[in-house]
């Protein structure tokens, strides 16, 4: 019988697999209030599916009992540990959208077996030693960078909403008229005092939150699971380990978020964002991506 704190030779925690998976990471996983018997199941926020949609969906997840989804989660934990270069082929061998909805399935999967941390390890190992240039392991193309960025929507969204959660309600629904554009060309050049003030108010928004989340509150309420990563980053990137650290929280997980606050839970999908607020947003994350050398 599987058990999630097994390894073997040729898991991504073993010499020959492709980095070590220290045992923080194990004790990380082993925090989260899950056991390689738990079944997760994600529903979408807003499910809208047709009738035979929904009759379609009904026979497929009779296909397995409940029984059965906990062998599946635990085979797959067992790949983590003991196979993890399988879970790289299939994705070597899968394209476009299908690529994107096997890594989300692997990140749910993970979860169900308790193994995110150990297969987020497993996909850092593989880039660091596979990219010459470092800093492209987060960028939005690595499998790492996209792994991490999936786990991080389901376990994240609670930090996210005490942190990032109230200057974007501020611009999205209390300040609607406020603008961050710095582009000359699309001020009204009768009124040249748009441009100084405009960045004034972007740079006042963007250091409250930085602000935020550097306080001692913000940082002691990091859910495990992302320190966790933080310190795989750290052992990763070596003499840039604090680098990569930051690179990541700020770029892959507080930035991302402030760019598509929809997607991250801190606006409701029933909320329509207008062009402006949607423009100040994706502004402040571009700010937030050029203080970490990503823009």
């Amino acid at each position: 019988m599987y058990s999630p704190n097994s390894r073997a030779p040729n898991s991504p925690g073993s010499p020959g697999g492709g980095g070590m998976i220290a045992d923080d990471v194990i004790v990380a996983e082993n925090s989260i209030k899950m056991t390689s018997n738990t079944v997760v199941v994600f529903q979408p926020d807003q499910l809208d599916l047709s009738q035979q949609q929904q009759q379609l969906q009904g026979r497929i997840y009779q296909l397995y009992s409940i029984k059965e989804m906990g062998y599946i989660q635990q085979i797959f934990g067992s790949i983590v540990s003991n196979q993890f270069s399988t879970l790289k082929d299939f994705l070597n061998d899968t394209d476009g959208d299908k690529k994107e909805d096997l890594l989300k399935a692997f990140v749910s999967l993970s979860i169900g077996s308790g193994t995110p941390l150990r297969m987020i390890n497993g996909f850092l190992a593989d880039d660091f030693k596979n990219n010459a240039d470092k800093k492209d392991v987060l960028k939005q193309s690595s499998d790492g960078s996209r792994i991490i960025s999936l786990y991080l929507e389901k376990i994240g969204r609670k930090y996210l909403k005490d942190t990032v959660g109230p200057t974007v309600i501020q611009l999205a629904i209390n300040n609607k008229k406020i603008s961050f554009e710095l582009d000359p060309s699309k001020l009204d050049p009768y009124a040249p005092e748009d441009l100084p003030r405009n960045k004034e108010l972007l740079m006042e928004y963007t250091s409250q939150l930085i602000n935020k989340i550097i306080s001692k509150d913000m940082i002691d309420k990091i859910p495990v699971p992302i320190k966790s990563i933080m310190s795989q980053l750290n052992n990763f990137g070596k003499d840039n380990g604090k680098y990569f650290c930051g690179l990541f929280f700020i770029t892959r997980f507080i930035a991302d978020a402030v760019a598509d606050p929809t997607r991250y839970g801190l606006v409701p999908q029933s909320r329509f964002l207008p062009h402006r607020i949607r423009k100040n947003l994706k502004a402040m994350a571009s700010l937030l991506r050029g203080i970490m050398g990503a823009e």
